[in-house]
């Protein structure tokens, strides 16, 4: 048992990217199945944080360095991450759903442990290799679902894919894994390299994905900046794999083939959306709910009108746990700004502006809350952490501190398969009196809040404006 504990300990992260390869090239569960689609990727990511949860409970030589990871921080960050987790303990506690925001709640704590204990795993080759597998299969899922629907249906159109229940989903999975591999191609310069890049793009192209590339973009830039050795080389390759994936999407995936086939072009050759996509009246409709304290755990999508999500994670922290942790959440992604600035490590950098690119991503989409785009953040974040500093790992702590240990992951392990069970039990309510009118996806695909009232009055509500 020990050996099986230290196998999964010393390969979670591997674990982890089999898994989103995996589900990033789905052929048994449809996209006429969108709740399992995605709940799927939901139980996957709670699957690792329990199987994490339970080697701290465990081992003591995890647990020792857990601690020792959180206890050499540094002093402003050790200060902010308590602040936030503090209060947010005290806004689920005191909010309008205790129950539902004690378990979203040890949510959060079991990804901060993970990011914690994946950091203890060196980035080595076999990651940067699942990131080109993850980036071909997400072009197939596009490919296939594209190819299929011009064959035997009207066309072709960004919702027409595989593998992900909606488009943006697949691409907050990718801003995770187009600087890795530009960083691949910057240090190997072998040509199958370029591969992962360009399909990329190509799918970001087809896919309208106008955030998701101008956070990408930003980020390369960025680094091309901080990086004057490589400046050159990180912006050519860049544009030379931006101009051959818009190239690929001319030819594979929009507009040429639904012209082959159907004999006009269902899309502009250079179609470009200058909408909000209804951005802004979501913010304004979460900083209505906004409050000092917050409003706890599912506060936001048991009361908003517009969507399960606000599109933005700090609006996200201010409904549901309030001004102090959204302020530490500020802090922390400023700090972690001027660290990235100050690192002269060419890793570290470039994990670095991936941080910054995923964040970015996630102050207009549900980057950080998304499944497989959280946990692939994660993944990221510990990579960085990895890379900043050498641990003393000799300094052994007392029982009572790993006591802690233990029950905090006792605990999350309990909230979260409480949480996963009610979900699965009840067979993930897709009876038929359970399915609404619009499925709005946030923890779970719909039906997030079985048997609540909503509680929180905006101009919305009095306007009375339907879910």
């Amino acid at each position: 048992m020990a050996l099986f504990l230290k196998f999964l300990r010393d390969n979670l992260i591997n674990i982890s990217l089999i898994g989103i390869a995996a589900f990033s090239f789905n052929l048994i569960i449809m996209p006429d199945q969108p709740v399992l689609q995605y709940d799927y990727k939901r139980l996957f990511i709670c699957t690792i944080i329990l199987i994490n949860c339970i080697i701290l409970i465990s081992s003591r030589s995890s647990r020792n360095y857990l601690i020792v990871n959180i206890l050499q921080l540094h002093p402003i960050t050790l200060t902010l991450l308590f602040l936030f987790f503090l209060f947010s303990f005290i806004a689920n506690i005191f909010g309008l759903y205790p129950y539902r925001g004690i378990t979203d709640y040890f949510y959060y704590i079991g990804l901060f442990l993970l990011i914690v204990s994946l950091s203890n795993s060196k980035p080595g080759k076999f990651q940067f290799e699942a990131y080109a597998l993850i980036s071909v299969l997400c072009y197939l899922s596009v490919f296939i679902g594209f190819t299929v629907t011009n064959l035997y249906g009207d066309g072709s159109s960004i919702w027409t894919i595989l593998s992900y229940t909606n488009p943006r989903m697949l691409n907050q999975v990718q801003v995770w894994i187009i600087i890795p591999s530009i960083y691949v191609l910057l240090t190997t310069s072998k040509k199958k390299a370029y591969i992962p890049i360009v399909l990329n793009f190509s799918i970001l192209f087809a896919l309208s994905a106008r955030g998701a590339f101008i956070a990408i973009v930003c980020g390369v830039i960025l680094w091309g900046l901080l990086d004057k050795k490589n400046r050159n080389r990180i912006l050519t390759i860049t544009i030379t794999c931006i101009v051959i994936g818009y190239l690929i999407k001319l030819l594979t995936l929009s507009p040429i083939p639904s012209f082959l086939f159907h004999g006009e072009f269902r899309d502009a050759i250079l179609n470009i959306r200058t909408s909000d996509s209804g951005r802004l009246d979501l913010w304004l409709h979460a900083l209505e709910m906004v409050s000092f304290w917050g409003h706890g755990g599912d506060a936001f999508v048991c009361n908003s009108l517009l969507n399960g999500r606000p599109h933005n994670s700090i609006l996200l922290v201010l409904v549901n746990w309030g001004i102090i942790p959204a302020l530490a959440y500020v802090f922390l992604i400023l700090a972690l700004l001027m660290s990235v600035v100050t690192k002269t490590s060419p890793r570290s950098r470039m994990f670095g502006v991936t941080l910054l690119s995923g964040i970015a991503y996630s102050l207009i989409s549900g980057t950080l809350d998304s499944p497989f785009s959280l946990l692939l953040g994660c993944i990221t974040l510990a990579n960085y952490w990895n890379t900043l500093r050498t641990l003393n790992i000799d300094v052994k702590y007392a029982f009572p501190t790993h006591l802690i240990v233990i029950i905090i992951a006792s605990l999350t392990l309990a909230s979260i398969a409480t949480k996963v069970n009610q979900r699965v039990s009840n067979g993930f309510y897709l009876d038929e009196a359970y399915i609404p009118e619009v499925y709005i996806p946030q923890f779970w695909y719909g039906n997030n809040c079985i048997n609540t009232e909503m509680k929180i009055k905006t101009t919305l509500h009095s306007q009375g404006k339907k879910q």
